[in-house]
Formats: C-alpha cells, sequence, structure tokens
C-alpha cells in the first residue's frame, strides 16, 4: 500500500503526458523515473 501511495505523483505526471497529451522533456522523464525508484527504495528499505 505505502508504494501505490508513494508513486502516486508519478501516475499522475504519466497519466498527463498519454492522456492530455502534455509535452514532457527528458529532464522531466528523468525526474520521473528517479522518483519512481525512490519511492520504490524506500519502501523497500534497501540499505
Amino acid at each position: 500500500m505505502a508504494v501505490l501511495e508513494s508513486i502516486i505523483p508519478v501516475i499522475t505526471v504519466v497519466l498527463s503526458a498519454f492522456m492530455l497529451k502534455e509535452k514532457l522533456k527528458g529532464v522531466q522523464w528523468c525526474g520521473v523515473v528517479l522518483s519512481l525508484i525512490g519511492a520504490i527504495w524506500v519502501v523497500m528499505d534497501v540499505s
């Protein structure tokens, strides 16, 4: 459940890119990927 809560902002950005045809730059996509990795890392408590 915590993973879902922590990736909601990432899902929002990705859905807006596909559904609303928002144009995301490469830096923004890198931010999405980093946010997703960070959220999973925190939830999984990787040391």
